[in-house]
Formats: C-alpha cells, sequence, structure tokens
C-alpha cells in the first residue's frame, strides 16, 4: 500500500522519521532520516527526490524493505520506456 504525499512540505511533520529518495551519484539513493531535516537554509531540498513519512513499525524496517514498499520515483518511468 503506498501513501500519497501532501502536496505542501509544511504539511509533513518534522520530529517524525521519512524514507527518503535523495539524487545519488549513480541515480536515486534510499535514506532514512530520524527527521525532515533539510539543513541550514534548506540545502538538502534540492537533492531530494520524494519523502514519505514513516510510522513506527516501518520505521524498523531496513531500507531494502522500505524500497520495495516505496519504490524509487524514477522506477515507473524506466519501467515504461523498457516496455
Amino acid at each position: 500500500m503506498h501513501r500519497h504525499l501532501p502536496m505542501s512540505p509544511q504539511q509533513l511533520e518534522t520530529d517524525q522519521p521519512h524514507f527518503v529518495w535523495t539524487v545519488g551519484l549513480r541515480g536515486p539513493e534510499p535514506q532514512k532520516w530520524g527527521a525532515l531535516d533539510y539543513g541550514v537554509g534548506g540545502w538538502k531540498k534540492n537533492s531530494v527526490l520524494a519523502v514519505y513519512p514513516l510510522t513506527k513499525s516501518e520505521a524498523a524496517l531496513p531500507l531494502d524493505i522500505l524500497a520495495k514498499i516505496y519504490p524509487s520515483p524514477t522506477s515507473h518511468a524506466d519501467q515504461r520506456d523498457a516496455a
């Protein structure tokens, strides 16, 4: 089951854990953030592709499982291109 994100970042709770897809050197990179923190001045915001708030039980899951629950935002486009 996939949850859709709020349209506005202001609607996300900043003090709960989040599963985040960021721009990595070799493509999208999954990360778990303990809190939604874009850094001083928001410098991390440009590298964030998608943000998913996590429940307490989801926060305990490893990255590979979370990546299956919340696929990379580019994986859907890659699958369409391959078809």
